[in-house]
């Protein structure tokens, strides 16, 4: 293990320079000593991810951690997994945020996330053994690294499908769920030799543990995006489960992601949401701000996944890419569209998306300006039915 740690030179990589022995930190990861190997992890991995930046010792390093979590006998293994999953969500960040902030080596910065994302791809297969292991946490790491690969779903979903059928613990089923949701995305994944889908819906209705339910029933959400485009069409008791789980003290959260599974079905899917009571005033204005966003404001920007057809030492794809992108690094269309109100005539989206938080009760239980800041509309309600008349 670790025999061709010293053939890297480490000493010509950032961030560290000459002035740290990474070889040896590496090393005294697996020290029997508990100090070193927490100083070790200490001066490593908040140096390797600071800022949530790839450097590049932070790609260069990854085999050999892999190295480490693949053998039973090392220490502290959450730990590792824990940076390690840490980076994949670093790799996730979307091109333009990269640009924005490295506008002067965006190149070289893409290479190196790009080549980060492929080395922690190469130990798959380790996270995949480690969705059943003994030791709760690393099941809970390795699902949480499963998920942020969907390119390899139709290998990650009946792993982590096993694992559920076979999970006793709360927290580690809530992490199975989650993630097994988050690559039920993937089309060509879901076929009937992997049928989630009735697994997920009884899994939020039976269970006794709300985050296991909650989990659940956003995965059963995702898998069944297509034919189910509509809550009408979605099991009442499931959508009562979503709709329960918005009024929990979590609610902020749990509202946050049902809402990133649904604006990616459409504002139709929000505004129905939106009418479905109980409801608390926070959750509508979460609700009410994302049917406006959705409306009124659009992104392209791309991910480290969509990148994976790019050639980034090929000018050409390079310019491809630029062309999608404004000066300052932002997506051409980043930016809030002002209605122009009252100058300008609303259309039929508009008039549905305001109708919905126009009537919505909740939503006026709590004082906004959200109209006025980014829309150039009134916030006053009985202004905005006039408007819509």
């Amino acid at each position: 293990m670790l025999e061709t740690l010293d053939s890297v030179n480490w000493a010509n990589l950032s961030p560290f320079g000459q002035g740290v022995d990474i070889a040896a930190h590496v090393r005294l990861l697996l020290s029997p000593d508990a100090t070193d190997r927490n100083r070790a992890r200490t001066l490593l991995f908040s140096s390797l991810n600071a800022d949530a930046t790839i450097y590049d010792a932070t790609a260069a390093i990854i085999p050999f951690l892999l190295e480490l979590v693949a053998e039973e006998q090392t220490p502290d293994r959450v730990h590792i997994l824990e940076f390690l999953y840490r980076l994949a969500e670093t790799c996730e960040f979307e091109t333009w945020e990269i640009v924005r902030l490295y506008p002067n080596n965006k190149l070289g910065f893409l290479r190196l996330v790009n080549d980060a994302y492929e080395k922690l791809a190469g130990g798959y297969e380790v996270y995949l053994s480690l969705l059943t292991h003994r030791d709760v946490g690393i099941r809970e790491q390795a699902a949480a690294i499963v998920g942020q690969y969907p390119e390899r779903a139709k290998a990650g979903i009946p792993k982590l499908w096993s694992a559920i059928e076979h999970e006793t613990v709360p927290s580690a089923l809530a992490a199975q769920l989650r993630n097994v949701g988050l690559l039920v995305w993937d089309v060509e994944a879901r076929t009937p030799r992997f049928p989630c889908y009735p697994g997920l819906v009884e899994i939020a209705q039976t269970s006794s543990d709300e985050a296991v339910r909650v989990e659940a029933a956003l995965a059963a959400l995702r898998a069944d995006r297509f034919s189910n485009r509509r809550p009408e069409n979605f099991p009442v008791s499931l959508m009562r489960q979503l709709v329960a789980a918005i009024s929990t003290p979590k609610q902020y959260d749990i509202t946050k992601r049902i809402l990133d599974v649904l604006r990616r079905i459409g504002p139709e899917t929000l505004i129905d949401f939106l009418a479905v009571r109980p409801l608390t005033p926070e959750a509508a204005h979460l609700l009410g701000r994302e049917l406006l966003g959705w409306q009124f404001h659009r992104t392209n920007g791309m991910t480290i996944r969509d990148q994976s057809s790019l050639n980034w030492s090929d000018e050409g794809d390079w310019e491809r890419f630029e062309a999608t992108t404004r000066k300052d690094g932002l997506p051409l269309d980043a930016t809030y569209h002002r209605i122009g109100w009252p100058q300008k005539t609303l259309g039929t989206g508009d008039h549905a998306v305001l109708r919905a938080i126009v009537d919505c009760e909740p939503f006026w239980q709590l004082p906004t300006n959200l109209f006025s800041f980014f829309f150039g509309l009134p916030d006053n309600r009985d202004a905005l039915r006039k408007l819509l008349e």
